[in-house]
């Protein structure tokens, strides 16, 4: 349980980070948001199982999956 808690706190702290970025791209109207958005979403999604089982190398893959997500989100501002 306190797996599972610690994944969740952590999704909570990045959610308004994605959040306000998807919302500012689609004003942009840009063709990789739903790409970028999705990759954040799912490699987040998949993270919570990965942390609360122990999986130190997939959970921090998917971590990093999530950063390129958001990374992603953010060079299309530029």
């Amino acid at each position: 349980m306190q797996r599972f808690n610690a994944s969740f706190s952590n999704f909570l702290v990045c959610y308004p980070i994605f959040i306000a970025l998807v919302l500012i791209i689609s004003l942009t109207d840009s063709g990789q948001t739903a790409l970028s958005a999705s990759i954040w979403f799912w490699a987040r999604i998949a993270y919570i199982p990965a942390h609360i089982s122990g999986l130190p190398v997939i959970r921090t893959l998917l971590w990093l999956t999530s950063i390129a997500g958001l990374i992603m989100m953010l060079t299309q501002l530029l």
